[in-house]
């Protein structure tokens, strides 16, 4: 049960990494999106 728990937890933690990671890349994502929307109004 231990080892169970132990294991939960490094998966929960992995999870959150890769969450924040692609919460990270969206966020790039959107930048760059909208940086183009801009260029392309402005054009």
């Amino acid at each position: 049960m231990d080892q169970l728990k132990k294991h939960n937890k490094l998966l929960s933690t992995e999870f959150y990494q890769l969450e924040e990671s692609l919460l990270k890349y969206e966020h790039k994502c959107q930048s760059l999106r909208d940086f183009n929307v801009i260029k392309a109004i402005s054009i």
